[in-house]
């Protein structure tokens, strides 16, 4: 037996064995549609059957076979539903921490699909799994030839094999012909990779353009993707988002797209290629109050990142309107040459104190416990004596924004962020404070979010400082400024404090 041929037998052993895991997984559970999660259940993978009609109807009509590729009908049909349901945890991050699509996404930079598909632990996680990969290829190809000529692509093969099954290969020729995709090169490593993009964004930018006589908005930011596979990731802009139920209720709030939406919109899908970093320009007709990016599957957590806009944008009169991608030589950078971070994902960072569990707590069964989890919902209306990992777009960080919280107290626990200064001198300190405020409080309401006290090592011992909450604005807040000779330093945050969370977020020592 030649090489050619050995090669030959292994590949169509390697197709047979990924169609019988589909087959078995995806005939066993994945008949009639998605199932949705219970509302009435701790756990946001538990299912529920879904009486949406119209994965039924598409299955039943015209389903894909499974020769060669047989994630194809599964893609299809997440693909279609991402299309007329929108997934939004509002309250439920508050319970669960994280999102069953975020789940997923940290389960795939460990393990590939067909390693979860085959593994009966993973079960619970292989639906979500299923449904988020099968989405994405078919998004990937959506940014590449518009929505309006993909769609005239499946239309004219569901005409074609009406009532029948669709062979593959069929699907993939007119993909191929009407698009020019390569859909058998776009899935390689779809199955059997761990590989998986991640983005680094700036802050977005408003202000107000002439594009002619009229005036209009401009939003801009830049984005990297240093990792060495390709990526796509969604944006969003509204005036004013009316979509009911959204952040209510006790369950991941899925809400038709089509929803009152007051004032204009605007969304786009970005695809950006591994390694390369894009400028990003979006001229508007109307004044967006937020821009929300969607990481899809990607590295960061959270995948929803949502930025306010406040105030009133300048109007630049000598600014050109840019309304398109532009690559950039130089990838985002979230450290500054002259600066030192310490973040609490990062080695230097410790916390001391709590942990204990009382004997009754212990006996009763609470199911799996927060050290179980790597990140936990931030329950404000629970008092806790640890400091508990937990996710939120407004923290600071890389890929994961991400921060440790405990209850105020009497300063029984503390964190530190501990640095290597590499060289003596003047040093502004930083803490990036955030104010996280629960679903149900209505902007502006009179709430108390406390001070909090930080102990900050320098040459002459350790200062006191204390930050107002109420008066402290979202990011980086100046603390003092040091001498601080070249080796270790460190600040350190206690839950002395009357507020009803203490959080542990990152440090930053600025050269002057």
């Amino acid at each position: 037996m030649d090489r050619r041929t050995e090669r030959s037998n292994q590949d169509v052993s390697a197709a047979e064995n990924q169609a019988g895991i589909f087959s078995r997984f995806v005939g066993a559970t994945m008949t009639g549609g998605f199932s949705r999660p219970r509302f009435d259940s701790d756990d946001p993978f538990a299912r529920q059957a879904s009486y949406n009609v119209f994965p039924n109807l598409l299955e039943f009509r015209t389903a894909v076979g499974a020769d060669g590729m047989p994630f194809l009908d599964m893609a299809l049909q997440a693909w279609y539903l991402s299309r007329i349901e929108e997934a939004r945890m509002g309250f439920m991050r508050f319970v669960f921490g994280l999102t069953p699509e975020e789940r997923v996404n940290l389960r795939l930079a460990e393990r590939s699909l067909s390693e979860i598909l085959a593994d009966p632990e993973d079960r619970g996680l292989a639906h979500y799994t299923l449904r988020s990969k099968g989405d994405y290829l078919i998004r990937m190809i959506e940014s590449g030839i518009g929505r309006e000529r993909l769609d005239a692509v499946f239309s004219g093969i569901f005409e074609r094999y009406r009532f029948s099954t669709i062979p593959p290969a069929a699907v993939a020729g007119a993909l191929r012909a009407e698009g020019g995709v390569d859909l058998e090169e776009l899935a390689a490593g779809w199955f059997e990779s761990t590989e998986m993009p991640g983005y680094l964004f700036s802050s977005p930018e408003l202000y107000k353009v002439l594009d002619g006589d009229r005036e209009r908005w401009q939003v801009r930011l830049s984005v990297s993707n240093p990792e060495p596979v390709d990526g796509l990731f969604h944006v969003a802009m509204r005036q004013r988002d009316l979509n009911m139920g959204r952040g209510r209720g006790f369950g991941p709030v899925r809400t038709v797209t089509a929803t009152m939406t007051l004032g204009g919109s605007f969304e786009r899908y970005i695809r950006i290629g591994a390694g390369r970093t894009k400028e990003l320009g979006f001229v508007l007709d109307f004044q967006p109050s937020s821009i929300e990016i969607n990481t899809l599957i990607a590295r960061n957590l959270p995948t929803l990142i949502e930025t306010e806009f406040h105030g009133e944008p300048e109007l630049r009169r000598k600014a050109e309107p840019f309304d398109g991608e532009r690559d950039l030589d130089r990838q985002i950078e979230p450290v500054g040459p002259d600066e030192i971070i310490v973040d609490n994902e990062d080695p230097g960072f410790g916390f001391e104190g709590g942990g204990s569990k009382s004997l009754l707590h212990s006996l009763i069964p609470r199911g799996p416990s927060a050290d179980d989890e790597k990140y936990v919902g931030m329950r404000l209306w629970e008092q806790t004596n640890q400091w508990l990992p937990t996710v939120n777009a407004k923290f600071w960080g890389g890929y994961v924004r991400s921060a440790r919280y405990t209850t105020g107290g009497k300063g029984n626990r503390t964190a530190r962020f501990t640095a290597a200064i590499p060289a003596s001198g003047h040093y502004d300190v930083y803490y990036y404070v955030n104010r996280i405020e629960m679903p149900w409080r209505h902007r502006g309401e009179d709430t108390d979010y406390g001070k909090i006290r930080l102990l900050v090592s320098h040459d002459d011992g350790v200062d006191e400082a204390e930050v107002d909450l109420n008066s402290a604005e979202d990011g980086w807040n100046f603390i003092g400024s040091y001498y601080i000779s070249e080796g270790g330093t460190s600040v350190e945050i206690t839950n002395r404090s009357g507020a009803r969370a203490v959080i542990a977020d990152a440090a930053r020592w600025v050269r002057r």
